[in-house]
């Protein structure tokens, strides 16, 4: 083969080596996320049921449980460094970090017999890259009842900035949501950004209205909530457990720096 053709090839292979090393290097340099993890009420926690089982046992089943939160980790490098989610029922966790490949994955550690530990995972998650903070909603998986669905949400002030609010249906209807005076319809799963209009501190009306059996919009909730005209806001429309036609609202306050969330959950 003539020098010319085979100097051609070595600079071609060199080339796609080169490629396949520049996307290697782009998925590893992903940009970490914060994130924070809510439990849903109604979420699995082994822990809490093993102590109610031990205090049925010793004959104390009248006597209160204290709380005990479920046990659940994750890598913040996707690899062999593990930290504990500290997370409880109608609580936000502090904020953590995460620099590993997608999926985000949470799990708890059962013991094996030669003194090491396996993972068993709990849920899982995948975030946009350009996601840079999120809210993990972790609620009950219909499909598997030890395991959680999270979802995502991006809570960051690029999302939703300081004089704005995010709603997000979360419910199994579609809903219409007059917030002050804006009005939104929202299919299950959408969410849209509404401006908050507040001059200074104010109880503006949230109202959620859907359909009934013959197709007519009925009321079916209404709420006042405090804003402020710098709050930067997540409205969380959900459906009562059991009740697909009785709707709650939760108002998070989306983080201004590294400082914990304040939640206002309505029962």
């Amino acid at each position: 083969m003539p020098l010319n053709m085979l100097s051609r090839i070595y600079i071609i292979s060199s080339l796609v080596l080169l490629f396949h090393f520049t996307l290697d290097g782009a998925q590893e340099e992903r940009p970490p996320i914060s994130f924070q993890v809510f439990l849903w009420p109604g979420t699995p926690n082994p822990n809490l049921a093993a102590k109610i089982q031990e205090q049925q046992a010793k004959g104390e089943g009248d006597t209160m449980v204290e709380y005990i939160a479920p046990t659940i980790k994750f890598s913040p490098d996707g690899m062999q460094k593990v930290e504990n989610i500290d997370a409880a029922e109608r609580r936000l966790s502090p904020q953590y970090r995460y620099s590993g490949p997608m999926p985000l994955t949470f799990f708890r550690e059962e013991p094996l017999m030669d003194g090491t530990s396996r993972r068993i995972p709990l849920a899982a998650v995948n975030t946009p890259e350009t996601q840079k903070q999120s809210l993990l909603l972790f609620l009950p998986n219909p499909k598997e009842t030890s395991s959680y669905r999270i979802y995502p949400i991006d809570n960051s002030l690029d999302r939703t900035r300081p004089g704005e609010a995010c709603i997000h249906n979360i419910s199994s209807m579609t809903i219409a949501c007059l917030f002050d005076q804006q009005q939104v319809l929202l299919k299950p799963g959408q969410n849209k950004v509404v401006p908050l209009e507040a001059k200074e501190h104010v109880y503006i009306v949230v109202k959620i209205g859907a359909k009934d059996d013959d197709g007519d919009w009925k009321q079916r909730y209404a709420e006042q909530i405090a804003v402020n005209p710098e709050d930067s806001l997540t409205i969380l429309i959900y459906n009562k457990p059991g009740k697909s036609t009785a709707f709650r609202i939760m108002k998070i306050d989306n983080p201004k720096n590294s400082a914990a969330i304040k939640v206002e959950l309505v029962d």
